[in-house]
């Protein structure tokens, strides 16, 4: 009731009033949550404590007295309260803080478990925006099992606190993703700090989000410490707590981002950590310590074992960074080794399930509001975006993914966007005759219900949720996870992938499946995949309609005869996907030639040879503070041809590089792709059609095919387009500006292209006035596209990889605006390029803004060769190469 007054809904609570007795907690329980949400305790913390305080029997009463006394400073903290009513009285009078709304909840929770059964979920006991945190030990069961690792971390952990060296107090704890490093360090630094009331903990992070995972680490595992464990933790973080909490006197654990204690140490940020550490023990953690070799690292490193004699821990899954002497430095800052294993140790031994990921194509395409898309900033996609995709069509693509093959999925785990979401599909699964079970905060059915009866199945079966899986949770016999909802979280996606994880050793499978459940996005909009987690020994399954999916045979990297990593692949096929603004399915070039990706923390970017020289541009400048020249690090980029690099990869490597101070790593590889010469091949050997189909499937697979073309389909007509033009009667074939052909012969160019100031938009103008004339007896819905905005502009430099190509701006305020870039190296007089073959060269661009998912196909040759004298304007730029010597470009 106090609720719907303090919103103004007198007709509400005049009916409220009117229902009976027995009405009265069901109805609370949707209103409000179950429990209730934090936001209502603005207007509950009265009434619960007029109201309800006086019911609390003693026991409990106590427990919560001593919990907010535990968070009061002076002489509120040690006064003595004898009686009940002193007791109540007590609390009433506290000030209605963030902290004591929150402990007072919590108690009203514990209070009412016995007939709210499902409530009794092993979660953080405080929420995400709380700016101080206190860890209470619950004396529950701690369900994780203890593995080899991590015995032999604690073990390690252990002989490193006792020695007094301090080199024999700093080490490295090297785990996989899935192997629990954090759980591992924080249930071993719970369990001292249980021993040694005195010992703090500073664990630095370069993410927020990496500070949030570890807390909620902490948040839960103390769960498990005996009752009467209590300490303070702050997240301190721009979205958190400020850097001055630091000094707080009663603060035992401070999870930090690095930057928050300033990137050059300044005398404030110095004060503060001598003020944290005091005279008390200390254990310092540095999280992705493979960073700990950045120059600000290291000052900040150095300073912290002046002033104290911490117990240094660094955590890291690829323990070896870039740069000169790097990995020396790393090692002589992380002496001991505490624990290491690798993945493939761990699926072979059984500790791991090896993943298979299946992909699932729903045909969904997103479009985000303005206000949507400044909300990207957050932890996840806004809620508004993650309501659409609870439709009927896409909800009906989840079912027949897993009705497809339900005896190889067997017990399956589906994760929803909603709670509504969630009731939806369980019915549309039930619908279908599958043993399905749904389980959230307001389910009929309580969780300790619903995930027995999942565990007592025999045969297939699918539990449907919302996040109340995703930890916490022992499912050992689960073998599949659908993704139903996309997630722009790191660890909300490790989470869901790992409730599946559980190998044979754990009581799992050895395999894993993990279906991704893909949408089209806008280029700006990083949804993750499954396979962006990489994981060594992982395989790619493929899902096609009307067949037994297969596992993918590996792209080679042709330097080292190993496969490229499908984290890197992935991020290739969003490059090929590019969508923005509406604009996809974009014209890519024919060939292309992977030469490498930056290793990073949370992906992969790959590079291309046509990408690499900018992004060196980029690296440079960052790393000596010289100007780009451009808007901003994307619009280095803007004049390339498809594939180019994705926002969130040009981002990460200027973050990282702004982080670290150093070249961000770089891992060279070689994998080539040409249909050309594709074509050819198959054009040299006698198949039949069905034999060609077979052929041209194992090369789609095996190569970057698989993520330059939408399907095989797609592949496969492009492959045939080249074919049937290379089989003309000049032997040639037609001229192909988005992938031209090099110069052949011993014979040396006669001369080379001088530059000359060439006004493109003139000649652009001329073009579109001449193909209404041409058009307009065609087809006049043509003439409706041609007249939809088009640009057109030089490259920034001469390139010898296009000579020209159409695709939407990526950056800048024209971002989206179709545009046509011609190689500059073009820009020469019209003694050696005339108007009429550049005339040409924009003709053929403007067909692909007319037909841009089309390629080369039949309709587009039949236009392009609608322009007057179209062989000879062939002819002469396909032989351009063989009187001037295009290698100027670089």
């Amino acid at each position: 009731m106090a609720v719907y007054q303090s919103n103004g809904g007198g007709e509400d609570l005049a009916a409220l009033r009117g229902l009976a007795e027995e009405q009265l907690p069901t109805l609370a329980g949707k209103v409000l949550g179950s429990p209730p949400a934090m936001r209502h305790m603005d207007v509950l913390i009265d009434p619960l404590r007029s109201g309800w305080l006086p019911q609390l029997d003693n026991q409990r009463l106590d427990e919560l007295v001593n919990h907010v006394q535990h968070n009061l400073t002076g002489d509120a903290r040690d006064v003595r309260l004898r009686t009940k009513q002193q007791r109540i009285a007590f609390v009433r009078e506290r000030r209605k803080t963030h902290n004591l709304k929150l402990l007072v909840r919590n108690a009203f929770v514990s209070a009412h478990r016995r007939w709210l059964p499902a409530q009794t979920i092993a979660a953080p006991p405080v929420p995400a925006d709380s700016a101080q945190w206190t860890l209470l030990g619950e004396g529950r069961r701690d369900t994780n099992d203890a593995y080899p690792h991590q015995l032999q971390a604690w073990t390690s952990l252990d002989r490193m606190a006792r020695a007094r060296r301090a080199a024999d107090r700093s080490g490295l704890l090297v785990l996989p993703t899935g192997a629990g490093k954090t759980y591992t360090l924080v249930r071993w630094l719970l369990e001292r700090m249980d021993e040694d009331r005195e010992l703090t903990v500073l664990w630095i992070a370069d993410r927020q989000e990496l500070v949030e995972q570890a807390a909620f680490s902490f948040a839960k595992v103390a769960a498990s410490r005996p009752r009467g464990f209590s300490r303070t933790l702050r997240r301190i973080h721009n979205g958190a707590s400020p850097a001055t909490t630091l000094a707080d006197e009663d603060l035992d654990v401070a999870i930090v981002t690095r930057q928050s204690l300033r990137g050059r140490l300044d005398e404030a940020a110095k004060k503060r950590l001598r003020r944290f550490f005091g005279a008390r023990p200390a254990v310092v953690v540095v999280d992705e310590a493979h960073h700990a070799v950045a120059p600000t690292y290291e000052d900040l490193l150095d300073y912290i074992q002046q002033v104290t004699d911490p117990l240094l821990v660094g955590l890291t899954a690829t323990p070896w960074p870039s740069g000169y002497g790097a990995t020396e430095r790393l090692r002589k800052r992380f002496p001991q080794t505490i624990a290491t294993a690798e993945v493939g140790e761990l699926i072979r031994s059984g500790v791991l399930a090896r993943p298979v990921h299946h992909t699932v194509e729903t045909g969904e395409h997103v479009e985000l509001s303005e206000a949507e898309r400044r909300q990207l900033g957050g932890p996840d996609l806004p809620a508004s975006v993650l309501r659409r995709f609870d439709n009927e069509r896409r909800n009906e693509a989840v079912v027949q993914a897993w009705l497809d093959r339900p005896a190889e999925w067997g017990k399956t785990l589906v994760f929803a966007v909603d709670i509504e979401h969630a009731d939806r599909l369980s019915a549309r699964f039930r619908e279908r005759d599958v043993n399905a079970l749904v389980v959230h905060s307001r389910a009929e059915m309580s969780r300790v219900d619903v995930l027995k009866q999942f565990r007592a199945a025999t045969g297939p079966t699918v539990l449907v949720s919302v996040g109340m899986l995703t930890e916490g949770v022992d499912l050992p016999d689960a073998r599949t996870a659908i993704l139903a909802r996309p997630t722009t979280s790191r660890i909300l996606l490790r989470q869901m992938i790992g409730r599946v994880l559980r190998g044979p050793l754990s009581g799992g499978d050895p395999a894993a499946h993990i279906v991704d459940m893909r949408d089209h996005w806008d280029d700006d909009v990083d949804v993750l995949a499954p396979v962006e987690i990489p994981m060594d020994g992982e395989q790619e399954g493929e899902s096609l309609p009307g067949e037994r999916p297969h596992l993918l045979p590996r792209v080679i990297d042709e330097l080292t005869g190993g496969p490229v990593s499908e984290d890197v692949l992935y991020r290739v096929l969003r490059g090929y996907r590019e969508r923005i603004r509406g604009q996809s399915g974009l014209p890519a070039m024919t060939s292309a030639t992977l030469v490498g990706f930056f290793r990073l923390d949370d992906l992969s970017p790959p590079v291309f040879d046509h990408t690499r020289s900018r992004y060196d541009e980029l690296i440079r400048a960052e790393l000596h503070g010289k100007p780009l020249g451009v808007r901003g690090p994307l619009d280095l980029f803007d004049d390339l041809p498809v594939p180019r690099p994705l926002r969130r990869d040009v981002e990460a490597v200027v973050d990282f590089i702004r982080a670290q101070r150093i070249e961000p790593p770089f891992e060279p590889l070689r994998a080539v792709f040409s249909v050309r010469a594709l074509a050819r091949e198959l054009g040299a050997q006698p198949m039949t059609p069905s034999e060609q189909s077979d052929w041209l499937r194992k090369r789609f697979e095996s190569s970057l095919a698989r993520s330059m073309f939408p399907g095989f389909h797609a592949f496969y007509e492009a492959v045939h387009q080249e074919l049937f033009s290379l089989g003309l009667p000049d032997a040639h074939g037609r001229f192909n500006p988005e992938d031209p052909r090099r110069r052949s012969g011993a014979s040396r160019p006669q001369a080379k292209l001088r530059h000359s100031d060439r006004d493109l938009g003139e000649l652009l103008g001329r073009v579109k006035a001449h193909a209404r004339s041409l058009l307009a007896a065609d087809d006049p819905h043509y003439l409706d596209l041609l007249a939809t905005p088009l640009q057109v502009d030089w490259t920034r430099n001469p390139t010898n990889t296009v000579f020209a190509y159409w695709a939407p701006r990526i950056s800048g305020p024209r971002r989206g605006t179709p545009q046509i870039w011609v190689n500059r190296l073009l820009s020469a007089p019209q003694t050696q390029i005339p108007d009429e073959n550049l005339e040409y060269l924009l003709w053929h661009e403007v067909l692909h803004h007319l037909l841009p998912r089309q390629g080369h196909d039949a309709e587009f040759r039949r236009l392009e060769a609608m322009w007057p004298n179209s062989e000879q304007h062939d002819h002469f730029l396909d032989t351009l190469a063989e009187r001037y010597d295009l290698s100027a470009a670089g």
